[in-house]
């Protein structure tokens, strides 16, 4: 069975966060994400597992990232926006201010930070080595490639600015206006 349920439509907005839950418990494919005890904090605000669900519904289409949210687990801590570590399992840790956005209406600019660190371990750039500045616009490229590079770069564009954000930025328009130009030639 299918989950297609964006919580924000839901005609109740005091539905209880047990009852989001149990709405997610009913899709056996869900249960290894946002079932894990780990994760018992996403329902701790409707935003917040609004943003997790988004950000497994949009998995969908995408096995090999599905897959790997499977084996993940999303911590909150303090600190800024989020981090990735590879260990023996993957973690993502979720800091205060990514919390912030999930909760203010920014929650694609949220998932497209949250696509970013996902591709960081995925691309396995601890591993391979990667230079900052590389893994950076690697990994924004990867959230791109799921449907949230535009949110990334709106995100961007608010933070201040220093080299590295402008080479983000500068690498994200292109690839941006390129995909355009060709979505326009194929209509």
């Amino acid at each position: 069975m299918k989950v297609l349920i964006h919580l924000s439509t839901l005609s109740n907005r005091k539905v209880s966060m047990s009852r989001l839950l149990s709405i997610f418990k009913q899709s056996k494919k869900s249960l290894n994400f946002l079932n894990r005890s780990e994760h018992a904090w996403f329902f701790e605000s409707q935003q917040v597992a609004e943003v997790f669900s988004t950000l497994y519904l949009v998995t969908e289409k995408h096995k090999n990232v599905r897959q790997f949210l499977n084996q993940t687990i999303f911590t909150p801590s303090n600190g800024q926006y989020a981090s990735a570590v590879k260990a023996n399992v993957n973690l993502i840790i979720i800091y205060p201010e990514l919390t912030y956005l999930m909760k203010s209406g920014k929650a694609n600019q949220a998932i497209g930070i949250l696509f970013h660190e996902i591709g960081h371990l995925i691309l396995d750039h601890q591993g391979r080595g990667t230079s900052n500045e590389l893994a950076q616009i690697e990994a924004d490229l990867f959230s791109l490639e799921l449907g949230y590079g535009e949110f990334l770069l709106s995100f961007l564009n608010e933070q201040r600015r220093s080299e590295q954000i402008e080479k983000r930025i500068l690498a994200l328009e292109k690839v941006l206006r390129i995909k355009y130009s060709s979505d326009s030639l194929q209509n």
